[in-house]
């Protein structure tokens, strides 16, 4: 399971008034750039570093904010009772 944690203004017009980013747009972005490179692969096989639940996350973290989001948490689950947040 992974969480992502966004902050920032509230939008006062506009589509998103009200929000500070449309949830289907933060769900949509997570899924194409991690989850659909990630799901159902051998990790050591994809990334160059060590795939650690820890790891797993700051690298999520890097990703989406280079992708312009002002991401303030990420938690990334391994199991029902354990989690790495960042």
């Amino acid at each position: 399971q992974l969480e992502v944690t966004v902050c920032g203004p509230v939008q006062k017009s506009g589509p998103e008034e009200g929000m500070v980013m449309d949830f289907g747009k933060l769900s949509d972005l997570v899924k194409r750039e991690i989850i659909e490179m990630w799901d159902h692969t051998y990790l050591n096989d994809v990334v160059s570093f060590t795939p650690t639940a820890e790891n797993l996350a700051n690298e999520i973290l890097r990703r989406l904010q280079e992708k312009g989001l002002s991401v303030q948490r990420i938690e990334l689950w391994e199991t029902k009772k354990s989690r790495a947040i960042v």
